[in-house]
């Protein structure tokens, strides 16, 4: 039940920052590498970045900011440790990277 009440939340916060993400920057994405131009004032919670997270079976270790963009640490349900770089406004995984425990790379993905 928990998990339908999550995912509901989730879905529903979504829609309201990827319309709103949309009017705020015309649409496309932003002008840095990353694509984080939004301004703060337009970012969605933290909440829910932790709500998206908690849909993707991921473990958080820390929430934080870099280049205008959300950037976490933490582990996926396969246990990997990861670095994730998500868009403030829409919460999309703009770049991931992947490290096992040894510290060796795992890859780099793109929205995985």
């Amino acid at each position: 039940m928990r998990a339908l009440v999550t995912m509901a939340a989730l879905a529903a916060i979504l829609a309201a920052g990827t319309a709103r993400a949309a009017v705020a920057d015309g649409g496309g994405g932003g002008g840095d590498d990353d694509g984080c131009t939004l301004p703060m004032a337009q970012w969605q919670a933290r909440e829910a970045v932790t709500l998206m997270a908690e849909a993707r079976d991921w473990t958080l270790e820390r929430i934080g900011t870099d280049d205008g963009c959300y950037e976490i640490t933490g582990r996926d349900a396969d246990g990997w440790q990861f670095e994730a770089d998500i868009h403030p406004g829409t919460l999309e995984v703009i770049e991931i990277d992947y490290k096992d425990d040894d510290d060796r790379v795992r890859g780099n993905d793109r929205g995985r």
